[in-house]
């Protein structure tokens, strides 16, 4: 059971102040995602994304739970596997088709013990949590859109993604916050800048 170092809460402190990490209003959310959304998510029991999510997203999270959760689709991730990706992309689908509805929720967290395996970092982590939004976004959405009606097709805008961390607070006592993680505030910091100077 992990939490948040004191390096790793001065990060989230950091990406909060660049607002790539921000609180949300509860009930905007809830407004916003009224008809609910498939959630994928990582299968860790020790963090309460699903408790979290269902009080202050949607009510209705219809969740695909993995090890590892979004990290799954993310090809730089140490434990990156095609056929993993390929379950969770089928699993959508039926989301969709079953519920019929428009939504994704890509729920990231830290410390994850599947990121911890292959010594990836939080900002390592943050950054996958860009790369899988991208790929949700890209060609991820064109592969699900392929097969789903067009009534139900994914869109870019339909793509919502939240950031999860658990710590212990100066009274010894464990918290934990989700915040709505910025895919394109984080790409305008961290990517761009990188990739005008050819060293991304």
């Amino acid at each position: 059971m992990g939490y948040l170092s004191k390096g790793e809460r001065s990060f989230v402190r950091k990406m909060k102040e660049l607002h790539i990490l921000r609180n949300f209003s509860t009930d905007d959310m809830r407004q916003l995602t009224k008809n609910g959304g498939v959630m994928l998510t990582c299968s860790d029991g020790d963090v309460d994304i699903s408790k979290y999510h269902s009080y202050a997203v949607s009510g209705r999270p219809h969740e695909i739970k993995v090890f590892g959760g979004t990290l799954n689709v993310c090809q730089e991730y140490g434990g990156y596997d095609t056929e993993e990706e390929n379950v969770i992309v089928k699993n959508i689908i039926k989301g969709f088709l079953a519920k019929q509805t428009k939504t994704l929720f890509l729920d990231h967290h830290f410390p994850c013990g599947m990121a911890g395996k292959y010594n990836h970092g939080i900002a390592e982590v943050l950054c996958f949590a860009y790369l899988s939004n991208l790929r949700f976004r890209t060609d991820l959405r064109k592969k699900i859109n392929e097969i789903l009606p067009i009534e139900l097709n994914l869109r870019e805008e339909r793509v919502f993604d939240f950031f999860h961390v658990k710590w212990i607070n100066k009274e010894g006592k464990e918290e934990q916050s989700m915040y709505l993680f910025d895919p394109d505030l984080y790409a305008d910091y961290f990517v761009l800048p990188q990739a005008e100077f050819g060293h991304f």
